[in-house]
């Protein structure tokens, strides 16, 4: 008889664990009638589903607490089933639940499969975050976005997590802050709620803080932190929006959390999944982003023009002398993408096991744009007695990003045309920019239940991480770029800049279920939570090399700019929370918690944030279910909540700071540097949120509504320090207030379903608006390139003057009898007042930074064993600055050598920062589109493995529609809608950044 390899393996394997398990426990004696097994497989309804397996789904019997989850192929194995008929339950989240009767024979396995019908109002899954020890969706008074990602990463090639939640969650804006890949991601949930301080929301893995998303920002890329999780590794991800939800994790929660999970050990044999991922970024049409570059002919005067990416780079060119590129070739490329995972899962009822490695390389669009990751992740599940569980989890990443130079470079490919050297040339080929992270997270969960109505958590765990940005020009004897770097570059320099940061999380949860009546029980829970965040931050740079074959710092002449940093923040917490259940469809919460903060002022008082929730499922009332109502809307959940959370000062606002500098004869001595305030408090959030969940047309749709309201009080305003006191500079004070709504709203649409075909629409829709309603009585604070808190205007507005008329001084470009608009309504800072000369004008208001409206649509369709999916989405209502004017300021452009546009130059001319350009950003972008093929199983097997598919995906596919009007027009184009410029803390600003490239790749994944 010839064994497979696999199936060799797999015996190999079960011999192994069955002796070890035989020599840890020895077997009982025999009883009168041995135990029998359940082996069986969940899948996905019926029809054109049935081959989709179900992972992570729960399978018990519920009266011998006995239960296993599904593999990743859907298969499950319930052992030592007593002899006997039992009643079988399947449960997932999202999913109706499901159950059977069976019986087993002694010594004998029974064969039960499942097929689980989606559920449409999913009220009985369980929610973790917001609350302690998790409940059901039902009882929560407020809204909680949620993706079931073991799902989704069947559906899609997505690359990073970002991509597979792009902006489908309503309330979520996801921005990338680099075009580049493995670069940054700004989160904003439900908009700024802070006039100083940053918005991202906090991040939880397994109940354990990480970093904020932009985990790093160096000066011309950014890291993300959810790079260094695995797409493939996660179970789910939920998402908590503002204070009504966030009160349980107290200062710093005000801006929403997200919380990862991970997968975890299922009880059966090992099951390994595979993937092998490959594929291209490139630059869409870039002959016409690039667009014509113009110049004055030396010889004739006459105007010429010439498209930098579809001209010949020879060096010998006759029609354009002198034309030069860093690359000797055309500056975008197909940048080639490979990605490897493997994980197993497996166990027994004693210890689940869970283990995954993943290794990612993917260069971008642009030649010195890479990559480089590699993570691996385990978890380990011990249930020693029905009373107690221990979950470990681990996780180890690396990863070297090469941010690249991008339109700097390419913009100077005509030196000769534009009038000034090409440095850039000699420069890009030097320079080594990269940024190296190292990133360890571990945390164990125990959980304990001595007795029937009680139960408790803990929780404790530490994430680490490294980063360090890197900037190197080697000691350099190349023509070319001795020719523009005569200075100390070309003698070699070198900067390094470290980030270290170590988050600790302690949270421990006791929750006690307290019957009152038949129809009234109550959960009373209490916790505590401590947070400790560490950070060294260093930097230094050295010069002068020996040789270009010394690149260490060490071996620089001359050391600069050596600087540490070393902060440190706690916070501690407590909290009490009372849920009382009515028949299982009313619901009634309260809570209260505590904060102190290391970074509040010493005369600050704790902080305290109460929160109020209510649930009412009215579509289960007789009332409902008897009236027509009923029919239409067979199910409808009506919610509300109330609640406060806040945000921490920065770590040493509160604190009197000295520097130490040289004395006489250099005697070090210390001088005054922060004067602090002793009564910091943390910013307040309170929001009331009102919303409904309902089931449309039978059950075949869904709709989820939600308004909401935020004030953020006693928000930090910078406010100078009277020079009598002897400090320098400002302090924060707490002293605004900020405001915010919206409303937000999902749709999702059975929109026809028949044995062999089925078609689903799914609607996420986000309204945001804020406002400034106090500023401590500063006229305005300045917070980026035209961007302003003004009080009655939208948080980090636009502005800047408008010029409306204006003509040439005969034979300059200096314009004269240049008239502006002098405002009007709030302030005078509306657009639409009467002209008055420039030189007076205000500046008055252009429109806002972030989005006023989002929309995301998913189309999915499945026919057998093909699934296709379609993902739009859309913003608009907002202005951002794209540096636009860069180009006409430093490089060659039809207007500014024209010089026929008066309106431009008396931009130039009176502007508060020179001539700025605020371009319009709606945008309709066709996100991805993705096709999968299951391969029947009768083929995966006689390959060896349990199930396999193919799918091919394209991401950032197309730009259907954008605004992008420039308020001036100035003949030139606009390179992307959506990037921002990283470590900047509000949206509307790129300065020069390269926008996200498109990528296709194709997959197999495998299972055996």
């Amino acid at each position: 008889m010839t064994v497979s390899r696999p199936s060799f393996e797999r015996l190999m394997g079960g011999v192994g664990l069955l002796l070890a398990v035989f020599l840890l426990f020895p077997p009982p004696a025999a009883s009168l009638q041995a135990p029998g097994v359940i082996t069986g497989r969940v899948v996905a309804g019926s029809g054109a589903q049935a081959q989709t397996p179900l992972p992570s789904t729960q399978v018990f019997i519920p009266e011998l607490d006995l239960g296993v989850l599904t593999q990743a192929n859907g298969m499950f194995v319930l052992q030592n089933v007593p002899a006997g008929t039992h009643t079988v339950t399947a449960q997932r989240i999202g999913y109706e639940s499901a159950s059977q009767e069976v019986t087993v024979v002694g010594g004998q396995t029974a064969q039960l499969d499942f097929g689980l019908s989606e559920q449409v109002l999913a009220l009985d899954e369980v929610i973790v975050t917001g609350t302690p020890g998790g409940t059901q969706r039902r009882a929560l008074g407020n809204a909680v976005a949620d993706m079931e990602f073991d799902v989704e990463t069947t559906l899609t090639a997505a690359g990073s997590i970002e991509e597979i939640l792009g902006n489908r969650l309503p309330g979520v804006q996801l921005t990338a802050t680099s075009g580049a890949v493995g670069g940054g991601t700004k989160f904003r949930v439900r908009g700024s709620s802070s006039l100083a301080l940053s918005g991202d929301p906090l991040i939880y893995v397994n109940g354990v803080r990480m970093d904020r998303p932009e985990a790093f920002a160096g000066r011309s890329s950014s890291v993300s932190t959810l790079q260094d999780i695995n797409p493939s590794d996660i179970e789910r991800i939920e998402v908590i929006k503002g204070p009504a939800a966030a009160t349980l994790y107290g200062t710093e929660a005000a801006n929403g959390v997200i919380q990862i999970f991970t997968k975890q050990g299922v009880a059966g044999e090992p099951v390994f999944d595979a993937s092998i991922e490959g594929g291209a970024t490139f630059l869409q049409n870039p002959a016409g982003k690039m667009g014509p570059m113009w110049y004055r002919d030396p010889d004739t005067g006459q105007l010429e023009s010439v498209n930098s990416y579809l001209a010949d780079f020879a060096p010998d060119n006759p029609r354009y002398p002198g034309l030069s590129n860093p690359f000797g070739k055309a500056p975008f490329r197909y940048g080639p993408l490979q990605q490897y995972n493997l994980g197993v899962r497996g166990g027994t009822d004693l210890i689940r096991y869970s283990a995954s490695a993943n290794y990612t390389e993917e260069e971008g669009y642009t030649y010195l744009d890479d990559n480089r990751r590699a993570n691996g992740r385990v978890s380990l599940t011990i249930v020693p007695s029905e009373d107690w569980s221990i979950t470990l989890n681990g996780a180890q990443g690396r990863s070297r990003v090469s941010p690249g130079w991008f339109i700097q470079g390419y913009f100077h490919l005509i030196r000769p045309l534009v009038g000034r050297r090409d440095s850039m040339n000699a420069m890009i080929n030097a320079r080594d920019d990269y940024i190296d992270g190292d990133r360890s997270t571990w945390s164990a969960t125990f959980e304990h239940n001595p007795l029937t109505q009680f139960r408790q958590r803990l929780v404790v765990g530490l994430d680490k991480a490294d980063f360090q940005d890197t900037t190197l020009f080697p000691k350099s004897t190349d023509a070319d770029f001795l020719a523009a770097y005569r200075s100390q570059v070309s003698r070699g320099q070198k900067s390094l800049n470290r980030d270290l940061r170590e988050t600790l999380t302690l949270d421990y949860a006791g929750i006690v279920t307290l019957p009152v009546t038949e129809s009234l029980s109550s959960t009373f829970s209490a916790g505590l939570q401590l947070y400790r965040l560490q950070r060294i931050q260093s930097s230094m740079s050295g010069r002068d090399f020996a040789t270009g074959a010394l690149t260490t710092l060490d071996a620089a002449s001359t050391i600069t700019g050596a600087s540490e940093t070393w902060l440190e923040n706690k916070t501690l917490g407590t909290y009490a929370q009372l849920e009382t259940n009515w028949q299982g469809r009313i619901f009634l919460t309260g809570a209260l918690r505590f904060d102190k903060n290391s970074a509040f002022g010493e005369n600050a008082k704790a902080a305290l944030y109460p929160k109020l929730s209510a649930s009412w499922v009215v579509g289960e009332e007789a009332f409902w279910q008897d009236s027509s109502l009923g029919d239409f809307i067979p199910q409808m959940r009506l919610r509300g909540a109330w609640g406060a959370s806040g945000q921490q000062p920065d770590v040493f606002a509160a604190r009197r700071l000295y520097e130490a500098v040289p004395g006489p004869g250099l005697v070090p001595t210390l001088t005054p540097l922060a004067f602090g305030n002793p009564d910091l408090e943390p910013e307040r959030g309170e929001e009331i949120e009102l919303g409904f969940d309902a089931e449309l047309f039978g059950g075949r749709s869904q709709l989820e509504f939600t308004w909401f309201r935020r004030v953020t009080k006693d928000a930090l305003v910078e406010r100078p320090v009277y020079p009598s006191i002897g400090f320098p500079g400002a302090r924060f004070e707490n002293v605004g207030q900020i405001s915010a709504g919206g409303t937000e709203a999902v749709l999702n649409v059975g929109v026809l379903e028949r044995p062999s075909f089925e078609w689903n629409i799914a609607t996420a829709l986000s309204t945001t608006w804020t406002s400034v309603d106090d500023l401590g009585g500063a006229g305005q604070i300045m917070v980026g390139r035209n961007q302003f808190h003004v009080q009655g205007f939208p948080v980090a507005g636009f502005f800047d003057i408008r010029v409306v008329d204006a003509e040439f001084v005969p034979g300059s470009t200096t314009v004269m009898n240049a008239m502006c608009d002098g405002g009007r309504g709030v302030g005078g800072r509306e657009m639409g007042g009467p002209l008055v000369p420039c030189s007076d004008a205000p500046q008055v208001y252009y429109g806002q930074a972030e989005p006023a409206w989002t929309v995301a649509l998913t189309n999915l369709f499945r026919y057998g064993d093909w699934t296709f999916r379609a993902v739009f989405d859309a913003k608009g209502g907002h202005e951002f600055n794209p540096d636009y004017l860069s180009g006409h300021n430093q490089w060659s452009s039809e207007p500014l050598i024209r010089a026929e546009n008066p309106i431009w130059f008396g931009l130039r001319q009176f502007g508060a920062r020179g001539a700025q350009v605020f371009a319009d950003g709606g945008f309709v972008m066709l996100r991805e589109l993705g096709l999968r093929y299951n391969i029947p199983e009768a083929v995966a097997n006689s390959f060896g493995t349990d199930r396999a598919s193919f799918s091919v995906s394209a991401h950032n596919v197309s730009v259907l529609w954008s605004e992008q009007g420039p308020d001036v027009d100035l003949g030139g184009r606009l390179w992307g809608p959506e990037i921002q410029s990283p470590g900047n803390n509000y949206a509307g600003v790129n300065m020069g950044g390269q926008p996200p490239g498109s990528r296709v790749t194709a997959r197999i994944d495998v299972s055996f």
